[in-house]
């Protein structure tokens, strides 16, 4: 949702096309990617996420589109893939999470200061990224992208990333009933002595099914 007067407002004709390329980029042809390549889409895409800070329902829509853009079927043709390059080189999405990643950081610590609206979304794009890092993405990103920024990335992951991940993982309120032992649920009502009611015992014989 959209929070506070914002100049000029995303509205939803942009939207709906944002919508229509998270379609697009999700058929994962050669067309659309060299398109979008060439109309550098995903940076716009990018400068909109982090200039709308509470709207999301762009953020949830960009985060589908980089998902569709990382999650394709062939990403073992990474070197032949112009989008893939425009979204790490043209981009820069790794040093984009990490520095809004870091100027949220320094909001939060700010005399009421809030965290920023888009870091849910940021969260899932930055686990996006760390589901394709084990096969041809990683060997793509050690190629093209300077060493300082892959080790600012493995230490976000490791110090931030994952125990964002743990923590939302948690479940509120303790274990979830469904995964609870009937056992643990005897054993805490065991000691209770539930009194017999005898305008209740006086009224249960009536009843021909009844069985003492």
């Amino acid at each position: 949702l959209a929070c506070g007067t914002i100049e000029p407002p995303l509205g939803n004709t942009r939207l709906t096309i944002i919508k229509l390329i998270s379609a697009l980029i999700a058929t994962n042809t050669q067309e659309v990617n060299d398109v979008l390549d060439q109309l550098n889409t995903v940076q716009v895409l990018l400068d909109l996420f982090f200039h709308y800070t509470w709207n999301n329902f762009l953020h949830s829509q960009v985060d589908k589109c980089l998902a569709f853009a990382l999650n394709t079927p062939n990403l073992e043709a990474t070197e032949n893939n112009p989008l893939i390059s425009n979204i790490f080189i043209k981009c820069r999405l790794l040093q984009r999470i990490l520095e809004a990643w870091e100027d949220n950081e320094t909001e939060q610590g700010k005399d009421g200061g809030k965290r920023r609206g888009y870091m849910g979304h940021l969260t899932n794009i930055a686990n996006s990224v760390v589901r394709q890092t084990d096969g041809c993405l990683g060997d793509f990103l050690t190629q093209h992208i300077d060493e300082d920024t892959l080790i600012s990335w493995q230490h976000y992951v490791e110090s931030t990333l994952k125990p964002t991940n743990e923590l939302h993982s948690r479940v509120l309120g303790g274990k979830h009933p469904a995964l609870s032992d009937n056992k643990d649920d005897e054993a805490n009502f065991k000691e209770v002595s539930f009194p017999e009611d005898a305008t209740l015992q006086t009224e249960l014989p009536k009843f021909p099914n009844h069985h003492r």
